[in-house]
């Protein structure tokens, strides 16, 4: 199984073209803050990457190879009274991994303003899993400063060239770098 994360920023538009090429892999856990909003997706809005996002979907000729894991289950929490809960937080797979899956929820946990979220696929390893003791403090991490830092040193996503395994990593640290920033 082959599992990556995929941030897409608030008002951007998902790179659909990323998306394709992902859904490609026939033994993909795509996951992560994707920010795409359609009722279809049992969301509470629209919005531009959702409509994007369902027309690739449902596109006759050449149409995007990922099932939607999610229920109607709320992963972002409403951190105001103007705020709305959504579901923004996302799982798909391939659809050969699909008739696997076990399970989806949503955690009740909210050090962030998403909750966590999870999919239950057995497999045959009994490993045990790596000890989380390390895992950042969300309350006391500075959102503001991640916010701002994003924005400030983030390249639009039609910016990006993820051509090589180095321009993958070399993306990846830089996140890692602001989130450390965050933490802090």
């Amino acid at each position: 199984i082959r599992d990556r994360s995929y941030y897409n920023r608030p008002n951007c538009v998902v790179n659909i073209d990323f998306l394709y090429w992902l859904s490609s892999f026939k033994n993909l856990i795509l996951f992560g803050d994707m920010n795409i909003k359609h009722p279809n997706l049992f969301c509470r809005s629209t919005n531009l990457s959702g409509r994007t996002f369902l027309e690739a979907l449902n596109n006759n000729q050449n149409p995007l190879s990922l099932h939607y894991l999610n229920d109607d289950s709320p992963t972002k929490v409403a951190r105001t009274a103007n705020e709305n809960v959504e579901i923004l937080d996302m799982f798909f797979c391939h659809p050969n991994i699909s008739p696997f899956v076990q399970g989806f929820s949503v955690g009740n946990d909210y050090k962030s303003h998403h909750s966590f979220v999870s999919v239950k696929i057995p497999t045959k390893s009994h490993k045990q899993p790596k000890s989380f003791s390390n895992t950042p403090n969300f309350k006391a991490a500075k959102w503001d400063l991640f916010e701002s830092e994003l924005d400030k040193n983030s390249p639009e996503p039609e910016e990006i060239k993820l051509n090589s395994p180095d321009d993958i990593e070399k993306a990846i640290e830089n996140l890692n770098t602001l989130f450390d920033k965050a933490d802090k």
